[in-house]
């Protein structure tokens, strides 16, 4: 990596080109949240920088940097972190490969390359749970000396697991956030007997120097994380300071450790630096003479980082000086350690758990990690150079802890600063004091007198009494208007409570599919109304219920609702898809159109294009494969799959070249975007107006970026057809025969919606389906379904080549084609359907929900319904075959009802003919490196959680061909039929 960088970086700046640590940033002008680096004085908003083209040398999806926390990019995995890190370290490098990109690039330097001390930052990442551990021993033994006795410091588990407890994610603050004094119960005298507590703000308040540690890989319930993969589920790492109440917490710690004494506040640094620009700096830790149990034993000695740690404090008005020194070597447990426990007995670990280190102390006087230990419990004062001195933290004192690696020669790899200043404990109000009304004989006017006073104050307009009335009026009525939803709330519906404004937006988070299964579960409500913003959602999680409101009442639930983002800023220029249009006379004329496209029949007629694609795909791998020897990734030949086939079918052209061909990096690449602009996840200004306003909404100049792009290939495509056919050049196709025919109906823009179809849908689904599809039967449980799906395959077609032809004009494997559908089931790629809305009245059980109402089918919860499906979380053919699992609608991968994909047809023929040739060409294996195994979990695998289809996390394959000389014969032959297409 190159040292030097054409941006000027001071050699002091712990952000130097050797660290490019990320973060999440806002600014005055730009209030939103998004993602950026820090280099230098400056940081890099990589949501601008991504919109500019910032990305486009790279594969990656550049939707996650536009994301409020860093879990999105994180989710992607060790593998794409490091591409993006080492490409930006480029970017930025004084001998860049890409000086076109930012280095030269003015336009975009000036909207994407900040100063620091222009931006506001943010905590990295959204904490779902937080775990603190014990790990410094110096500390441990330190505070145990002060508790109990030398002898006894340290309990007898001490050096034999990472001892731990539950934090509070929710008291995880950034860096320079105040953090108010806690109030608690204290012992005034400890030494009293009997021990009665008293109120009182804590008077022993105190640091903890700590590193902290984010992950980015999930596990299973009941899967622990193995010591030798802990690496990977690790992100990156921050400075802590877990301020730490030490009177409170010696009251309250018995039996079951800590509890007020430390979630009042923890202060984490803004900057995540990546494990990989700490790899420099791995270093051997506190010796351990204790022989760990296996499942603790790492095989690296060098298991922690050689971090130089610091604390300053400034009192209130004067300047800071440095009072503590250590290093992150003062670790008995590395984080890998303390991972492998923390999973040991099954805890699912989710990306962005943070986990913290402990307080790291040295063992020299002044290289403590807390207060307590310097000052040995309080008994002993720290002389500070000002002439004061503290034994705990006063009010008004500000603690800023700072962590570097490296020489300024090198490059610095730090953390920046951890900081917060200690305000006042809050009082706490006293009870309001009853007022005694007077009794007596005869009639007083004490009450009458009393409201009349405060009439009088009321319609004072300059009385604070006013003021507050007016204010709380009008809050009243303003949060009344902003509650307000397009469908009042159903009566007999189960409803999930939610906070004004936002409604349930906030506790679904990222994983809608996922929390709204889980609360279906957790309710035992298999249909409920929820808030998502202004808008009133009726979700469908079972079988049975979307089988009840999509196939029962289908004529009633065949509408779409309008989206802000999609349909009045994306879709302006080229209309609505056909799936995503409102239910009127031009989206029937359309989909007619469509339906008898794709129809069975029109359909076999489509077979040699997929014959073409499918060879294209296949010799494309045993090429790149070198015949087997290398392992590949399969995302990109399967996108081209796809929209290869869409195209061809629509415009009668495709798109040449191999799977980096720039044109189809671009469609799909804009396609995945614009898909996301789709999403009922994605998008919270579709819920919430207020967020569409100029200054807050950066989401509407995505938006237009993306629609220009997507405007330009578009008609570039139609042109090139309509060229064609006034040459007399053209291929049979869609759109074609559409122009050519006098009696067609359709004018110009349905026309263009009906091209916008083809192209989104051939992204948008089958990819998905085929990648995870593949990666699944190339794991170890896929072993066995391969062989017995090439069993089956022999059975029907054992003459050699055979089966590569016939699977053309006829679907004779039965297991294949239970295969598919089981592909279709297990990876829902649309987890949370295009959303419906009712043009009748809907009755189920006792509610009727008017018409009008909009629906969400919550497909994967469906289609892992455990009423309906017997272990629906294991990947089985079987259930397939001979209709064991019941006849009608197999699953939701394609919708139900009236509405359902009209392309299905199509898909199945795609997907069956894909798997039927890939098993009779190659056996697949998983790679060799876990860490390049594809994730088995049908949300997980998601490498956008918002995201409206599933867009797999990179992960590779092991191709062995099975008879070279017969697979060479077949793709010659395939390549001579289509030769002419």
């Amino acid at each position: 990596m190159a040292t030097s960088s054409w941006l000027s970086i001071p050699a002091s700046s712990h952000f130097s080109l050797a660290n490019i640590p990320f973060g999440i940033i806002s600014t005055s002008s730009d209030p939103r949240p998004r993602t950026a680096i820090a280099i230098g004085d400056h940081c890099l908003d990589l949501k601008e920088f991504a919109s500019g083209g910032g990305f486009k040398p790279i594969d990656v999806n550049p939707i996650v940097f536009a994301s409020i926390s860093l879990n999105a990019f994180a989710a992607l995995g060790k593998p794409t972190h490091r591409k993006v890190r080492t490409y930006l370290q480029d970017v930025f490098s004084e001998s860049t490969k890409h000086p076109d990109i930012l280095k030269d690039n003015e336009s975009l330097r000036q909207s994407a390359l900040l100063r620091l001390s222009d931006v506001r930052t943010h905590v990295p990442m959204e904490i779902g749970d937080y775990t603190d551990f014990y790990a410094g021993k110096n500390h441990a033994f330190n505070l145990g000396c002060i508790l109990r006795d030398p002898k006894n410091a340290l309990q007898p588990n001490y050096t034999h697991l990472p001892v731990g407890y539950h934090g509070r994610a929710s008291s995880v603050v950034v860096s320079g956030t105040r953090i108010k004094r806690p109030n608690g119960q204290i012992l005034e005298n400890p030494a009293a007997d009997p021990k009665i507590p008293i109120f009182s703000p804590s008077r022993r308040l105190d640091i903890e120097v700590e590193l902290g540690a984010f992950l980015c890989k999930d596990n299973e319930m009941g899967s622990p994380v193995r010591i030798q993969d802990a690496a990977e589920h690790i992100f990156g790492f921050v400075l802590m300071n877990d301020w730490s109440a030490r009177d409170i917490q010696a009251w309250e710690y018995v039996p079951l450790g800590p509890f007020n004494a430390k979630n009042f506040g923890t202060t984490i640094s803004p900057w995540v630096v990546l494990t990989d620009a700490l790899e420099p700096f791995r270093s051997k830790g506190i010796e351990n003479d204790s022989q760990l149990l296996p499942y603790l034993q790492e095989k690296e000695p060098k298991n922690v980082y050689d971090i130089r740690l610091g604390v300053d404090l400034a009192p209130e008005g004067q300047k800071p000086e440095r009072v503590l020194n250590t290093n992150g070597k003062n670790l008995l447990f590395s984080f890998a350690q303390m991972l492998a426990h923390h999973s040991i007995g099954g805890c699912p670990m989710r990306v962005g758990d943070l986990l913290g280190s402990g307080t790291i102390s040295g063992t020299e006087q002044g290289s403590e990690g807390a207060l307590i230990e310097y000052t040995k419990g309080g008994k002993q004062a720290m002389k500070l150079q000002s002439g004061g001195e503290r034994k705990f933290l006063q009010d008004g004192d500000t603690v800023t802890i700072t962590g570097v690696c490296g020489s300024e020669e090198s490059g610095l790899v730090g953390f920046g600063e951890c900081s917060g200043q200690i305000l006042p404990a809050p009082k706490l109000r006293p009870s309001a004091t009853r007022i005694e009304r007077r009794r007596g004989p005869g009639t007083t006017y004490q009450d009458i007198d009393a409201a009349a006073v405060m009439l009088d104050r009321i319609l004072d307009l300059s009385s604070p009494v006013t003021l507050t009335f007016l204010f709380l009026s009008l809050a009243y009525f303003g949060i009344r208007y902003l509650n307000r939803t397009d469908t009042p709330k159903i009566k007999n519906l189960p409803e999930i409570p939610g906070v004004p404004l936002f409604g349930n937006l906030l506790q679904l988070g990222q994983d809608h599919a996922r929390v709204t299964g889980e609360w279906a579960k957790k309710h035992g409500w298999p249909v409920f109304q929820t808030r998502l913003g202004n808008r009133r959602i009726v979700f469908a999680n079972t079988f049975d219920s979307v089988k009840h409101l999509w196939i029962t009442n289908q004529s009633a639930l065949i509408s779409r609702p309008t989206l802000y983002t999609f349909h009045s800023v994306v879709s302006t220029s080229q209309g609505f898809t056909i799936g995503t249009s409102p239910w009127d006379e031009s989206c029937k004329r359309r989909r007619k159109v469509a339906a008898t496209a794709l129809n069975r029949p029109a359909v076999q007629s489509y077979m040699p294009f997929i014959d073409l694609e499918a060879t294209v795909a296949i010799k494309d791998l045993y090429k790149d494969s070198k015949g087997g020897e290398l392992e590949l990734d399969p995302r990109k030949y399967f996108h081209r799959f796809a929209l290869n086939t869409s195209l061809t079918l629509n415009y009668g052209i495709r798109i040449d070249g191999g799977i980096d061909q720039e044109l189809l990096r671009e469609v799909v690449h804009v396609e995945r975007v614009v898909s996301n602009f789709r999403s009922t996840s994605n998008n919270w200004q579709d819920y919430i107006p207020l967020l569409r306003l100029p200054f807050i909404s950066r989401q509407n100049k995505d938006a237009v970026a993306y629609r220009q792009r997507r405007d330009k290939y578009l008609t570039t495509f139609l042109n090139m057809l309509k060229d064609r056919i006034a040459k007399g050049t053209d291929n049979p196709c869609i759109s074609g025969n559409i122009i050519k025919d006098p009696e067609e109906t359709l004018n110009e823009a349905e026309l263009k919606s009906i091209c916008l179809t083809m192209v989104s849908a051939g992204i948008d689904t089958v990819p998905g389906n085929m990648i995870m599809g593949l990666g699944y039967l190339a794991t170890e449980e896929g072993q066995e379904i391969q062989k017995r799906a090439y069993e089956e395959i022999m059975k029907v077609y054992p003459t050699d080549g055979e089966a590569w032809e016939k699977c053309l004009v006829e679907e004779k494997v039965p297991y294949i084609t239970a295969l598919t559908k089981e592909i279709l089931r297990f990876w829902t790629v649309i987890p949370i359907c295009l959303p419906r809305t009712s043009i009748k009245d809907i009755k189920y059980e006792d509610a009727v929900i008017p018409a009008g109402t909009t629906f969400y089918m919550n497909a994967w919860a469906a289609d892992y319904d455990d009423t309906h499906f017997k272990n629906p979380y294991h990947f089985n053919p079987d259930r397939y075959l001979n209709d064991q699992e019941g006849s009608g609608t197999p699953h939701y991968g394609y919708g139900a009802g009236s509405r359902m994909c009209i392309g299905s047809h199509l898909a199945n023929r795609e997907i069956y003919t894909a798997f039927l040739r890939m098993i009779t060409a190659f056996e697949f294996y998983p790679a060799k490196d876990p860490n390049d195994r594809p994730v088995m979990d049908a949300l997980a695998c998601n490498s956008i959680p918002t995201a409206l289809t599933t867009e797999p996390k990179p992960f590779k394959v092991g191709f062995k061909v099975r008879n070279k000389e017969s697979l060479e014969r077949w793709i010659k032959e395939s390549d001579e039929r289509t030769k002419n297409l």
